[in-house]
């Protein structure tokens, strides 16, 4: 365990906000920039002053962090101008970022065709705009733009450029990988030559890696490796191309597997699996499941042979503990469970069954059968629970969803707008009575779920405190076309914060939909204690 800090430089609300679809609000911004700030990420760049009106905004508004540095990004001054009569080196100084973090060429190549410019007068607009920021802010960074293909192609100007940028007063030197090609192995050697050879220390020497996310975390690593004390990435590796260097993967590794110290406390590193979700929700997209730590699935054993040795020691399956970057063990129901899965999920819903119990076998084939059929129960949780606590007799008879049919119409309204209207009947047994209901909606999901609270409610008020907060639809064989079979998610929600998944299947999507409203009033009922009529 080496105990050396590494400074963490989020990049976000920049490099972020250019991926395709993605369009950050002021709100967005200031929101995002105090999650940063909470979690204990160094620097967290703002974005570009006078670049859009979105970024002016933000910087006239920007919230008081308490323990990153907010900084502006900005690029050399332009050519033929002097530093002090650049109009975006003067909205650099005068922002109230208490850093900035300014983006030159290094790579010859772009400086003889995208400025061409003499390679000295280059060097020149390097030392010029540094010493300008460093007087104005007290911190200027230089981000060495294509500095690893640069290198290559030529050394000794590459490293020209950093050093001027080094000599006017430059805090961190950026190593950028911009075009997002240099693989680990030569960035571990450029960067080891650029400390021991060329004499920039680790300390000022940091490291940007675009493009494949993946390869962008191990190039970070090897720059780590290799001497450099700072990394530039994003929330979740977002970015355009194939994204940044993901920060949410390399923080829980330098702290808990290289044994680097952070900006970061180790009773708050449990703040990145929320971090890393709440920003994808902000985004209106779902979290990757996949993700390496904090994906729903980083930490799921679906193999019973994995699942009986994690049950003895977790550390047999789990490289780290979960809750250290505030995920969860998740065991998983399908095809391939055993009878150890199984005995983990019935525990973690409270049923206490024995090793030896004779219904487990019976449990186990019904599940598995389920699973063929198209139940993936480990994306729904309660669905799990009500199937087996069914099959074991202790479900309460709530109601009894007799018929139903939903009809759409498409028609010009009284003021000759076109519109499509849903119309729900439902027929339900409550009790001794039979209670028919029509409900119009938004669709025939939303018509059907307010047919059914009209008359359920009235006898269970408990389902007034919930609400239907996801609906999605995956189709399971979609060589079928429309004739596939579609499985219905639906995430419901408490107004005590509860949430749960139920699911349904058919070849019917409408009648796949009420199966997973049917389980979801259902499992409310039975854990709100409510009491059958």
């Amino acid at each position: 365990m080496t105990g050396e800090r590494i400074y963490l430089y989020d990049t976000t609300l920049r490099d972020g906000a250019q991926t395709q679809d993605v369009d950050f609000s002021v709100a967005d911004k200031i929101a995002i920039a105090k999650d940063l700030d909470r979690l204990g990420i160094d620097y967290v760049e703002g974005g570009w002053p006078g670049a859009n009106p979105t970024d002016d905004q933000f910087f006239a508004e920007a919230p008081e962090l308490t323990r990153a540095t907010f900084t502006a990004f900005g690029m050399t001054r332009r050519p033929g101008r002097s530093a002090a009569n650049d109009p975006q080196l003067t909205a650099l100084a005068q922002s109230r970022a208490k850093a900035v973090c300014m983006v030159g060429k290094t790579w010859d190549f772009h400086v003889d065709v995208a400025l061409n410019i003499p390679r000295e007068e280059n060097l020149d607009l390097i030392r010029d705009s540094i010493a300008a920021l460093h007087a104005a802010k007290g911190e200027a960074l230089f981000d060495a733009e294509h500095f690893f293909d640069g290198y290559k192609r030529n050394p000794a100007y590459a490293v020209s450029c950093i050093k001027a940028a080094f000599d006017a007063g430059a805090r961190w030197i950026v190593l950028c990988d911009t075009n997002g090609g240099t693989l680990p192995h030569e960035v571990d050697a450029i960067v080891r030559e650029v400390v021991e050879r060329h004499g920039i220390p680790g300390d000022n020497l940091g490291i940007h890696c675009h493009n494949d996310t993946e390869n962008a975390v191990a190039n970070s690593l090897a720059a780590v490796r290799a001497g450099a004390r700072m990394i530039q990435g994003t929330i979740n590796g977002l970015g355009e191309r194939c994204g940044n260097a993901n920060l949410v993967s390399l923080i829980p590794t330098l702290m808990l597997k290289l044994g680097y110290e952070t900006g970061i406390r180790r009773e708050d590193l449990h703040l990145l699996t929320q971090l890393s979700r709440a920003f994808d929700d902000r985004l209106n997209r779902a979290p990757n499941r996949h993700a390496a730590y904090v994906g729903a699935s980083a930490f799921a054993h679906k193999g019973g042979l994995h699942v009986s040795a994690v049950e003895k020691d977790p550390s047999s399956y789990e490289h780290v503990a979960p809750e250290a970057i505030g995920n969860r063990r998740q065991i998983v129901m399908s095809d391939q469970a055993g009878r150890s899965n199984l005995i983990v999920r019935l525990r973690d819903i409270g049923m206490a069954v024995d090793s030896k119990d004779d219904r487990l076998a019976g449990l186990l084939d019904l599940v598995k059968q389920r699973d063929s059929d198209g139940y993936a129960y480990d994306t729904a949780e309660a669905s799990f629970e009500l199937l087996v606590r069914r099959e074991l007799g202790e479900v309460p008879h709530f109601f009894e969803l007799l018929r139903f049919h939903v009809t759409d119409e498409r028609r010009y309204n009284a003021v000759g707008k076109l519109v499509v209207e849903s119309e729900a009947v439902v027929r339900v047994r409550v009790g001794d009575s039979v209670r028919l209901e029509v409900a119009d909606g938004n669709g025939p999901v939303h018509a059907l779920d307010v047919a059914m609270r009209k008359a359920l409610e009235p006898v269970y008020p408990a389902l007034a405190k919930v609400s239907l907060s996801d609906y999605r639809v995956r189709i399971l064989a979609a060589k079928d076309g429309t004739g596939a079979m579609p499985r219905v998610l639906i995430r419901s929600a408490r107004t005590d914060g509860n949430e749960w998944s139920t699911l349904g299947v058919s070849t019917n999507i409408i009648e796949a939909s009420m199966e997973a409203l049917v389980d979801s009033y259902t499992y409310a009922l039975m854990k709100s204690d409510a009491q059958p009529v």
